[in-house]
């Protein structure tokens, strides 16, 4: 009996590449967000953010927490769709994000708390290790007495609030792709009712309770749902990413949209969200030079280690040296904050991501290798970018 042919080997996906600029783009707005709350931490408000005296709308930080949830909603649809296994991912996400979280929670409530919060007796007195184990493992702020007693804000660490949104959409993804059958139907109707309800009834959001809301929508519903915006607009930028192409004359132009819908409150909420959205990934799939700034930023991923410890860094320091202005302590708190998010991203961070399970990627086409090419515009000479798959988180 003759032999079966040998089977013809399947050609084996190309590697995924990360987008340009990415690492940078999420760095940038780290610091786009220690830049606002040198003011507010400085005022106790916004009277003299730079962006919000200007537009009386958005400070740079909201823009900047935004801009991460759009990023975020095109990695983590990638890395589900690279490895739609509900335990590997589940385990990639919490090993992406816990261990840096926690570690500063930690930090601020067991460390700076009894140094800064009026003497460790009087701080432990009023210290409940309950609430403060509870808040943490569901991604809340730390729960804790006052910290920074004597600064305009006391709290430990306002920074910590927006993790729980992120990882509840992160549950989303694993929901959506579990049960829903047509993927897209689903985020764009997602998408299309979070813009709808932040824009029609975004300040109404904020008083929905009802028993279990907190798990469901968190401490701020009206928030919740504007990040759903954002990160839902990522989503789709994914997942039609066979059909986008970033230009620079349209990136131009939704520059233009951002700047003037930002003197209008109302028109920002959907300016933002979609050409806001398309300018973001225009920038992030542009190619870098190859400069040294590039290889350490695409090497060493600092923006969450810097998110994370931004704040107890500026609090320590306007208690410690008294300063009284913003711009005095904005070099100081990004040159620490820089040195702890490398550190948070050396020992903490990047550790634990070894750890995740291995991928276990879809075979894709030949054709599908066409994502990942930069293709050129012969009529206009302009680089007509495709959206390339990214490296799984």
């Amino acid at each position: 009996m003759r032999g079966l042919p040998p089977r013809r080997r399947e050609p084996s996906p190309a590697p995924p590449v990360h987008g340009d600029q990415f690492n940078l783009l999420r760095l940038l707005f780290a610091g786009a967000v220690l830049f606002s709350h040198c003011f507010e931490l400085i005022d106790r408000g916004r009277i003299h953010e730079p962006l919000d005296r200007l537009f009386h709308t958005f400070s740079a930080g909201d823009l900047a927490v935004d801009g991460f949830f759009t990023l975020s909603g095109y990695l983590i649809l990638q890395s589900w769709t690279s490895d739609p296994h509900p335990g590997r991912y589940l385990a990639r996400r919490a090993l992406r994000v816990y261990p840096a979280f926690l570690t500063v929670t930690l930090v601020c409530g067991l460390v700076l708390g009894p140094i800064f919060g009026g003497g460790a007796a009087h701080y432990f007195g009023q210290f409940q290790p309950l609430d403060f184990t509870i808040g943490a493992l569901v991604l809340r702020e730390p729960v804790v007495p006052p910290v920074f007693v004597g600064n305009p804000y006391t709290d430990a660490n306002g920074s910590l609030w927006t993790i729980q949104y992120e990882f509840m959409c992160y549950v989303i993804v694993l929901i959506a792709g579990l049960l829903a059958r047509n993927r897209r139907a689903f985020w764009w109707v997602l998408w299309l009712a979070a813009l709808a309800l932040n824009s029609l009834a975004g300040d109404a959001l904020e008083r929905i309770r009802f028993p279990g809301s907190r798990i469901l929508l968190g401490d701020e519903p009206g928030a919740f749902v504007r990040f759903l915006g954002f990160f839902g607009a990522g989503v789709l930028c994914y997942l039609h990413r066979d059909r986008l192409r970033y230009r620079a004359a349209p990136a131009a132009l939704c520059a233009v949209a951002v700047i003037l819908s930002l003197f209008h409150f109302d028109a920002a909420k959907l300016v933002l969200p979609t050409a806001g959205t398309y300018l973001q990934f225009w920038f992030a799939f542009r190619p870098a030079a190859d400069s040294a700034l590039q290889r350490f930023v695409r090497r060493n991923d600092l923006s969450y280690g810097v998110y994370l410890f931004a704040w107890p860094v500026q609090q320590v320091l306007i208690r410690i040296l008294q300063l009284q202005s913003a711009w005095a302590l904005l070099p100081l708190a990004a040159a620490a904050a820089m040195g702890l998010g490398f550190l948070s991203w050396r020992w903490i961070e990047r550790p634990f991501l070894s750890l995740k399970p291995s991928t276990r990627p879809l075979l894709t086409s030949v054709g599908s290798s066409q994502d990942r090419i930069h293709h050129l515009d012969s009529a206009s000479g302009d680089r007509n970018r495709r959206s390339p798959p990214l490296r799984p988180l």
